[in-house]
């Protein structure tokens, strides 16, 4: 029997099912201090003992984690094993946050989409505009909510409407600001440009695609590619 009611036998963890492999841990800055040393015994000396077991087993596993903390102030704090640390950063990538990454919004809400079974749902050029200025404190998750809000809601495309009320007060960065204002056409052109750009990425270049995202003709789509100096792609 196992170590607790209704155990009957020992079941491999998730270390034991990718040994020889690669394992993912998310937010590994969240572990407690318990967890943290057990995952540095795995580390340091490649065993582990199954819940209620009496025999440790070895495993080979390469480890990828990943966080929202800065762990190096972590271990500053007291809050994170300071040789745990050392043994997990060999490696580090900084992944920027993504309101650094704007370019990145349109393949993301794609794959959203794609994830939400609504891969065609077009989005409005100043729904886009808000995308593209909200600082989106919650990075990549918060705007995976966001579209599955849009794949709830939406009807026909996205509108402002559809948008989260944080995201329908923002102020695009293209429009009016103490410092003065631009003419209306101006602004509109500058949204209409930048939805265009960000469904022909979205699309890998396919026009007809591109057409539908932005509920316009193919032919609409051709001129004001041909206007942004993008090359067409797959008809």
């Amino acid at each position: 029997r196992g170590a607790f009611t209704g155990a009957h036998q020992a079941r491999k963890g998730k270390f034991e099912l990718a040994h020889k492999g690669t394992l993912f841990l998310d937010e590994v800055g969240e572990l407690s201090a318990r967890v943290q040393v057990g995952l540095l015994r795995v580390l340091q000396e490649g065993e582990l003992r199954r819940l209620g077991g009496e025999q440790d087993v070895k495993v080979d596993v390469r480890l990828v984690c990943a966080t929202h903390r800065d762990l190096k102030r972590e271990v500053d704090q007291g809050r994170f094993r300071e040789d745990l640390w050392y043994r997990l950063s060999g490696v580090v990538l900084q992944v920027p946050p993504l309101r650094e990454r704007v370019d990145d919004l349109p393949a993301l809400v794609a794959r959203f989409l794609e994830e939400q079974g609504r891969p065609e749902l077009p989005v409005a050029a100043d729904a886009w505009a808000r995308l593209a200025a909200w600082r989106w404190p919650g990075n990549v998750r918060e705007l995976r909510a966001e579209v599955v809000r849009w794949c709830v809601f939406a009807e026909g495309r996205v509108t402002l409407e559809d948008l989260s009320p944080e995201l329908r007060g923002v102020r695009p960065a293209s429009t009016p600001t103490t410092d003065g204002v631009r003419p209306l056409a101006d602004v509109l052109a500058d949204a209409e440009q930048q939805a265009v750009r960000a469904a022909w990425a979205a699309t890998g270049g396919n026009i007809s695609a591109t057409a539908r995202a932005l509920a316009i003709d193919r032919n609409t789509v051709k001129r004001k590619l041909a206007a942004l100096g993008l090359r067409r792609g797959p008809p």
